[in-house]
């Protein structure tokens, strides 16, 4: 017996399994007809996993903000069939292992897919949407689920962080900055007295090696590389000299 709380209205559905997809597919249809419950109660707990309802929540930010939002231009494609397609890229992937066997991938989006990185962030947006119960940090900078602040204090940080969770059912790690300097990303952050100074950051663990440009690699693949190189430093680094060194440091 599963019990969904749908706004002020109760559910209760029987289920007549504990396989992922009969779950799946009874939640589904209780959308479909109602809208995304507030709360989602099972008699273990163990059949529904938090992934899975992070995506059925994902997919009604992404229904909400398309249809149901006078800033956002509408679609040409009735709501109910983007809520099954989106629905159907999250529970009926299908790809093919190494040895050419054939599977199909019923929680989550596919690895690699484009997809994947827009429910990250119209999942953290929404989260963030609600960001006016606190004080806004003085620096809060986002990329995907990976977050720079700069707070005057450590118990703002915390806050947010636990706020973050609450509100997310994900889990957030913290990490100080050390001696005024902090990876973030590609990038490593300096704190000066009025300004921040940026340059690439290389972990401990790189050992510098990369495609050979003499090897017999196709031109097309070597090029792509070395621009990569070069443009990154170009768009990390603060200054020339650190651009300089970076590019010595590459070749």
């Amino acid at each position: 017996m599963m019990i969904d709380t749908f706004c002020d209205k109760n559910v209760e559905e029987p289920i007549p399994n504990k396989r992922t997809e009969t779950i799946t597919s009874v939640i589904y249809d209780q959308i479909i007809n109602f809208t995304i419950p507030n709360i989602l109660v099972s008699d273990n707990g163990t059949e529904f996993d938090q992934q899975t309802w992070k995506n059925y929540r994902t997919i009604n930010y992404i229904i909400n903000r398309v249809y149901h939002n006078t800033k956002t231009p509408k679609l040409p494609i009735p709501e109910s069939t983007l809520r099954s397609l989106l629905h159907c890229c999250t529970t009926e992937s299908p790809f093919t292992c190494s040895r050419g066997v054939k599977y199909q991938q019923i929680d989550g989006v596919a690895m690699g897919s484009p997809l994947g990185v827009l429910f990250a962030n119209f999942f953290m947006g929404c989260i963030e949407e609600v960001f006016s119960k606190f004080e806004k940090p003085e620096i809060y900078c986002r990329y995907i689920d990976d977050i720079f602040i700069k707070t005057t204090h450590n118990e703002d940080i915390i806050l947010l962080k636990n706020y973050l969770q609450d509100a997310s059912g994900l889990t957030f790690t913290i990490e100080n900055s050390v001696e005024g300097s902090m990876p973030f990303l590609d990038i490593l952050v300096k704190q000066q007295k009025e300004k921040f100074d940026t340059d690439t950051y290389v972990k401990p663990t790189n050992t510098g090696q990369c495609m050979n440009g003499r090897s017999e690699c196709p031109q097309r693949y070597i090029n792509p590389t070395i621009s990569a190189y070069i443009r990154r430093d170009l768009t990390h680094c603060s200054t020339w000299t650190k651009v300089h060194t970076e590019i010595v440091r590459s070749t």
